[in-house]
């Protein structure tokens, strides 16, 4: 789904908060208000410009994995309606747009050399919707990686869940230095990864989002190392975000001027009242 998205400076959490600090009387001068997609869920097209299947493609197309056996064949049909899209965008005020890329629409595998390649039909895609926003005034927020690894590195190179995987922290590496050169000059803010507790908990513990892995599964089948996975997932992940960021900051980050960070899932608790 869609999500509204909320940038704000660290506040104060100690106890006895202002008032003034809760934004009752309003929000500080540096909050941004936005809108996040992500692209498996907006986009469909699966085939077009290239794209190749992702786990989400594999596991959304199992039966029993969704409800009502949902895909993102379709989905928001963005891949066709994107200037209407950015049209609606503009006529509701909106000024920062978060959106992600699909890394099995960016690049394509190549059997004989066994990697992910440039894919140029995709990088059009997403060039010409970028330039899009950059017309319309909208600020973009770029994510790389929102949970649609390309199914062929889960098959072919082991995926997140195998323990150290220099294989794939490569692709991601060649995926990330990719899009910074394509497209850094449109993008503001990089997000690396959105939500990894979500995709490592769900995707490789609890079994409810793609791969569809869980402990003491009946096979090897769609990944191994049991109740090991998330961990071993988790590593693989903060080590590409690692490198992906070393590699925009030394390369990129001086000529396009922009940032990158990692989206985390947060959640705040407060007191109803002030007293002990």
């Amino acid at each position: 789904g869609h999500e509204i998205e909320t940038h704000v400076s660290a506040g104060s959490a100690q106890k006895g908060l202002k008032h003034k600090e809760t934004c009752a009387e309003g929000f500080p001068p540096d909050f941004v208000w936005g809108l996040g997609t992500a692209a498996y869920q907006i986009e469909g097209g699966v085939r077009l410009f290239g794209r190749e299947p992702s786990i989400w493609d594999t596991f959304s197309h199992t039966p029993g994995k969704t409800f009502n056996g949902s895909t993102g064949d379709v989905a928001c049909d963005h891949i066709h309606r994107w200037p209407q899209d950015v049209a609606l965008m503009s006529s509701i005020g909106l000024k920062h747009y978060r959106l992600s890329l699909s890394w099995s629409r960016v690049m394509s595998w190549d059997n004989g050399n066994k990697k992910m390649v440039p894919n140029e039909p995709g990088i059009s895609f997403y060039r010409t919707l970028l330039e899009a926003l950059h017309k319309a005034g909208i600020t973009a927020y770029v994510t790389l990686y929102h949970w649609d690894l390309p199914q062929v590195l889960h098959d072919e190179m082991g995926g997140w869940h195998t323990p150290d995987n220099e294989a794939v922290l490569r692709e991601f590496d060649e995926y990330a230095r990719l899009s910074f050169q394509r497209f850094g000059d449109l993008v503001a803010m990089w997000m690396t990864f959105n939500e990894p507790w979500t995709f490592t908990v769900a995707g490789y513990s609890a079994g409810n989002h793609a791969p569809g892995c869980a402990p003491f599964q009946d096979s090897e089948l769609p990944c191994s190392n049991g109740d090991r996975a998330p961990y071993i997932v988790a590593h693989n992940v903060l080590n590409a975000h690692a490198r992906a960021s070393a590699i925009y900051r030394s390369e990129f980050q001086l000529k396009h001027g922009g940032k990158i960070s990692i989206t985390f899932p947060c959640e705040i608790s407060t007191g109803l009242t002030n007293s002990e």
